[in-house]
């Protein structure tokens, strides 16, 4: 038998990614046949608010948890959520950057290729398609760029730039 105890009690515990209820809680293998034919139960306990854990509890001995959840902070985000934020915010606005001066030089053929891989990794990125409407705009191709606008327009609304081009763009498309 596993015994299953938090600090806030009230958690949901999850038994092979599977939410079997909240703490305090009891596994027994009547109860829970599958999982306690394994060698370890894969344990991790969840409450809103705080940082989840996770123990892996032995199948052949009696075992008593006392699972202490801290709460999230700001040192906690400062440590475990903004380096990895801002390593990905980092690259993707340099690339964006690079793509911009790309596109200022005239290099829209080498532009275009990075502009293709950039929006299958960051597809809501309204940025990336102005740019491809730039791109567009520069081989005569007026209705691709107001689509291309027309989805940076989708992806951020408020955004007086993108308005603007899609307007001056739509009044240059011969109907």
């Amino acid at each position: 038998m596993v015994k299953i105890e938090s600090n806030p009690s009230g958690a949901n515990v999850f038994l092979d990614s599977k939410n079997i209820g909240a703490t305090p809680l009891e596994l027994a293998s009547d109860k829970y046949a599958d999982p306690f034919s394994k060698e370890y139960l894969d344990i991790r306990v969840e409450k809103a608010g705080h940082q989840s854990r996770s123990v892996l509890a032995s199948t052949r001995v009696s075992q008593d948890f006392l699972i202490s959840l801290d709460p999230y902070s700001t040192d906690y985000y400062e440590k475990m959520v903004l380096p990895n934020f801002q390593d990905g915010a980092n690259k993707m606005t340099k690339e964006i950057l690079t793509l911009q001066a790309m596109v200022m030089s005239k290099k829209y053929d080498q532009a275009e290729e990075r502009l293709k891989k950039f929006i299958e990794i960051y597809p809501n990125i309204a940025a990336a398609y102005v740019l491809q409407a730039n791109i567009e705009s520069s081989k005569n191709n007026l209705d691709q760029a107001i689509k291309n606008l027309e989805r940076a327009s989708s992806i951020d609304p408020e955004d007086t730039v993108v308005k603007r081009m899609l307007e001056s763009f739509r009044r240059s498309v011969p109907r």
